[in-house]
């Protein structure tokens, strides 16, 4: 049998190609957290940008950072604020900011904060059961 520069070629192509295939069949789960942070404060402004909180509320608006760590203190995704979407009757008393943190990687605890405003902390469990949903009222 002779070996050609054509096999060898082949036979590397091939061994690629299986690699390739294993790792991406193998990358690691993500997980999405999507929330609601719930601002209700009678000093609340609306603008053309939305909803403003005022006074020691005034960091309180769509673009605030969200970052999710893990139990150690890892930074795991980070997220903002978007616009309100508030549709109750009272909407210059509370604003509604929705918020999703992507790509997480997994991770037995869960702490999510809000500009600085403390973290509620969840297990990767407690986090199931509410199907990756949360929420922060202030």
């Amino acid at each position: 049998m002779c070996i050609t520069q054509e096999y060898f070629v082949v036979k590397a192509l091939t061994v690629v190609v299986l690699l390739s295939s294993l790792v991406s069949g193998c990358g690691t789960k993500t997980d999405t957290i999507t929330g609601t942070f719930t601002l209700i404060d009678s000093g609340i402004t609306r603008n053309y940008m939305g909803c403003i909180g005022t006074g020691g509320y005034r960091d309180i608006q769509a673009g605030l950072k969200v970052v999710v760590k893990s139990g150690s203190g890892r930074i795991l995704g980070v997220s903002e604020l978007k616009p309100d979407n508030y549709s109750g009757t009272s909407r210059s008393v509370v604003c509604e900011f929705p918020f999703e943190v992507t790509d997480l990687p997994s991770s037995k605890f869960y702490s999510i904060e809000v500009g600085r405003r403390g973290s509620l902390e969840f297990s990767k469990k407690e986090l199931e059961e509410r199907d990756w949903k949360v929420g922060f009222k202030l």
